[in-house]
């Protein structure tokens, strides 16, 4: 066991716990999709479809697709990009945890060579 061993499970619990976020993140956009978007998408269609007719049915199509769509995407979007960006946070966090390790590891290491030598 080396010196600094005792602080790996806290590093595991830490990346556990953002990856439950970043997951968190994601149901969020997949709810945005289930809830929003697909429903108005299905409103659009039906009152394309003949459903309701006239200026407040054109009306309502209008504001959908431009305003409540793009919205809705632009929400996704965004959490997309939160997502991605604590991924890419992680596998920082995991290479720095590599790279700690391996300075740790050369310098207990040359420390005890230098001690040993005696």
């Amino acid at each position: 066991m080396g010196l600094f061993d005792s602080f790996n499970p806290l590093i595991k619990i830490a990346k556990q716990v953002v990856k439950g976020v970043q997951a968190g993140i994601m149901q969020q956009v997949n709810i945005v999709d289930t809830a929003v978007k697909t429903p108005v998408n299905a409103m659009i269609g039906q009152v394309v479809g003949g459903v309701w007719k006239g200026e407040g049915a054109d009306a309502f199509v209008e504001v959908c697709k431009n305003l409540v769509l793009p919205e809705a995407e632009s929400i996704m979007s965004t959490g997309r990009t939160m997502s991605g960006g604590i991924g890419q946070a992680l596998d920082i966090m995991e290479r720095a945890d590599k790279q700690a390790t391996g300075f740790l590891t050369d310098l207990t290491g040359s420390y005890f060579k230098v001690i040993y030598r005696g």
